[in-house]
């Protein structure tokens, strides 16, 4: 005895197959293009005034690169969205969604001490930013 097995029943299993892979890749493709490339802040710390004792034979001290904090505040909301501290260098980067900051000291550290400094950083790009402290040591 033969049994027959409808077409349909054949065909349907590999249809929802189909289906399920194209879903799959529809939902990769849409988050790959929805997720932007990575942008932020880059730069170095420098602290002017941080010098030795000077020479009788000079006269300004150069800023030399250090490790020092910063804070990274979203302008809109006023929230603080990164705290880093830079390498021994000074050399940082740090990764940021577009949008306008304001990167500034740490408020309960008086020096060195950070102006205040607005920057807008756009969608998949590193604003390349060199931060001057004053140590107030001049």
């Amino acid at each position: 005895m033969t049994t027959k097995r409808s077409v349909n029943s054949q065909v349907l299993p590999l249809v929802a197959l189909g289906l399920l892979i194209l879903i799959a890749t529809a939902v990769s493709a849409n988050y790959q293009r929805k997720t932007p490339a990575p942008s932020g802040i880059s730069g170095t710390t420098r602290v002017q005034g941080a010098c030795p004792q000077l020479r009788l034979d000079e006269t300004t001290c150069s800023a030399t690169a250090e490790a020092v904090t910063v804070q990274v505040i979203l302008e809109s909301s006023g929230s603080i969205v990164s705290e880093f501290t830079s390498a021994v260098d000074g050399r940082y980067q740090i990764q940021l969604p577009a949008g306008k900051y304001i990167i500034r000291s740490r408020p309960d550290v008086l020096y060195p001490m950070l102006k205040p400094e607005v920057v807008t950083v756009d969608s998949a790009k590193y604003l390349n930013i060199d931060l001057l402290f004053d140590s107030q040591a001049h």
